[in-house]
Formats: C-alpha cells, structure tokens, sequence
C-alpha cells in the first residue's frame, strides 16, 4: 500500500513577532491509494515532486529566518504568503484528485472506499484507471511545483527587496548624521579659532599688564629692601644690648644660686635643732604625762582614803550619839565623851591634812 504524504503549514502568533521567528506546525493529510493500484515508478515520481516542493519551502522558510533584521509586518506577509501558497497546493491536489474521481471529494475515507469498490471491478477498467490517475497525478505535481517554485522566488524577490529598503533607509540616515556631523564640526572649529584668537589677545594684554606689575613691585621691593636692611642693622645693635644684659643677668644668677645654697644650708642646720629640740620637748612631755598620771592616781587613791575617814567618822558620830543615849546614867560618860572628841579632832586633823596635800597636787598640776 503506497501512501502520499502532504503537509500544510500553519502558523500561530504567540507574541514573538519581534525575533521574526516563524512558529509553524506541520499537520500531515495523507490520502491512501488502493492495494495494488499504483506501481513504483508512479509512486517516486510523485515523492521527488513532492520533496523539491517542500525543499522549496523549507529554503524559503530559512531565508525569512535568517533575517532578524526585518519588522514585523514583513513577518506577517511572508507568514501569510507561504499559508496561502502551501494550503493552494495542497488544496488544489484534493479537488483536483477527487473531482477526477467521480466528485467524491468529501474526506479521505468516501475516495479510499470508492478506490476499493473500483478495485473489485474487472482487471481492464482498472488499469486504465489507474494509469489515467498516475498521469494526472504527476501532471498536477509538477504543475503545482512550478506554481510553488514562483511564489517562493517572488516571496525571495519581496524579501531582498525590504531588505534593500531598510539598508537604504539606514544609510540615508547614517549620511544624514555624518553630515550634520560634520557642521557640528566645522561650527566647533570655528568657535575654536575664535576663542583661540580672543585667548592670544587676552594673553598679550595680560603679559603686558604683569610687565607693568613687576616693574612696580620690583621698585616697591627694593625700598621695602632699603628699610629691612636699616631694621637689620637696628636689630643687630639691640642684639649685642640684649647680650651685655644677659651677661649680666647670668652674672646675678649664679650670685643668687651662691645665696641660694647658704640659705639651703641654713634651713638643714635650723631643721636638725628643730628637730632636736622638738624630741626633746616630747620626751619633757612624756615625762610629765607619767608624773601627772601618777599624781593622778595617787590623789584618787587619798580621796578615797578620805572618804572612808569620813564614812569612818560618821559611823562613829553615829555610834558616839547611841552611846551617849545608852549610857546617860553611866558615870563614865565624861571619859568617854572627852575619849570620842579627842579621837574627832585627830582625824579631823587628819582630814585636814589630807585636803592640803590635795589641793597642793592640784596646785601642782
């Protein structure tokens, strides 16, 4: 069974007009011959025919690829043109096949039965048929071959031709801008000669300005020079006065350095007695200090001698009064009376004695 294979190219727009590419999808229609129907060279034939038609394409298709240069509009055209002229061939092969047919140009099943029906006819009819077919087949292919050939040159002519156009355009442009260029250039030198000419005469006046100006400060100079060596020379003479005085001064120094050490060494000397005479006013002190403290003790020691006398003597007042009211009748209470007084005048005595040795400490103290 030979089957014929044709392909129509279809082409959808994704938003990718800006590349120029071309995204196409091949849908194969393929129509079935009959069993034993077509011989070989009839089917080669039509297969060379068909493959140098879709070479064609393909050689087409490339060149629009391999331009990224071109616009979208131009895409779209040669989009549309080799739609147009692949869904005509193709197209124009089924009408062509099934008007031949007998008009059973409804879909590829009604001719592939209508090929089998044929085939049950008897052997003679069928070979005429089928060698009737083989011709028209081959006359068509070759027929739309050529046709597909010629779209393809001219969808190449229209393409070199944009192409050419843009260049062009590009080029005018590119010539434009050189020569605006170069007026930019020549108004930019002619400035230039200008400010350089104006730049000369303003260095001339300001060369001869700074003559003018070095003159002038090279007299003022010279006069501040006249006055600065007058100024030297006074500077000088003070300086040998300076000197004398420092001569002097130095002279004073080293006489009050002299003095200076005398009275250092006087301070040493006055600081060792002072030093002396300051331990031994603190060993007079602590010597005192001991004898005061002892002094001290001491008083505290007859105060308290004495204020046992007075206990002592209170106790025996007491004692005396209890006597004196116990024995009233007694006829010794004169001996005892005269015996008790003279006891209270002698520690009486003794008191008083005490309360002078006392007030002598106190004194001493």
């Amino acid at each position: 069974m030979k089957k014929l294979f044709f392909f129509r190219s279809s082409s959808s727009d994704n938003g990718n007009n800006n590349n120029g590419c071309l995204p196409s999808t091949d849908k194969q229609d393929y129509w079935d011959g009959w069993e034993g129907g077509l011989n070989n060279q009839s089917g080669d034939k039509a297969d060379n025919n068909f493959q140098s038609s879709k070479s064609l394409f393909s050689k087409s298709r490339k060149q629009v690829y391999d331009n990224p240069a071109s616009s979208s509009t131009s895409s779209h055209l040669r989009r549309s043109h080799s739609m147009s002229s692949a869904a005509f061939l193709v197209d124009g092969l089924e009408q062509r096949d099934f008007s031949y047919m007998g008009d059973q140009s409804r879909s590829p099943s009604t001719s592939i039965s209508s090929a089998a029906r044929h085939h049950d006819h008897p052997s003679s009819c069928g070979d005429m048929n089928i060698v009737q077919i083989e011709d028209a087949v081959d006359v068509e292919l070759q027929r739309r071959s050529k046709e597909a050939e010629e779209r393809v040159l001219l969808l190449s002519e229209e393409l070199d031709r944009e192409c050419f156009l843009q260049g062009s355009g590009s080029f005018e442009l590119r010539i434009s801008e050189r020569d605006t260029s170069r007026e930019e250039l020549r108004l930019a030198k002619a400035e230039l000669e200008s400010q350089t000419q104006r730049l000369q005469k303003e260095k001339s006046e300001l060369q001869s300005a700074l003559e003018k100006e070095l003159d002038r400060r090279s007299s003022n100079w010279s006069l501040k020079l006249e006055k600065y060596q007058l100024e030297e020379q006074r500077l000088r003479a003070r300086v040998r006065e300076l000197a004398e005085q420092n001569v002097s001064l130095q002279r004073e120094v080293s006489s009050f350095s002299e003095r200076e050490e005398k009275s250092r060494s006087v301070i040493t000397y006055s600081e060792q007695q002072l030093r002396h005479l300051t331990q031994g006013c603190k060993r007079n002190f602590e010597e005192k200090d001991k004898e005061c403290k002892e002094l001290q003790k001491s008083t505290a020691r007859l105060l308290r001698t004495c204020n046992e006398q007075e206990k002592t003597v209170e106790g025996l007042q007491e004692a005396f009064s209890q006597e004196i009211e116990k024995k009233q009748l007694l006829d010794k209470y004169d001996k005892h009376v005269t015996k008790l007084q003279m006891e209270q005048m002698r520690l009486t005595g003794v008191e008083l004695a005490l309360r002078r040795e006392v007030e002598s400490h106190r004194i001493e103290h």
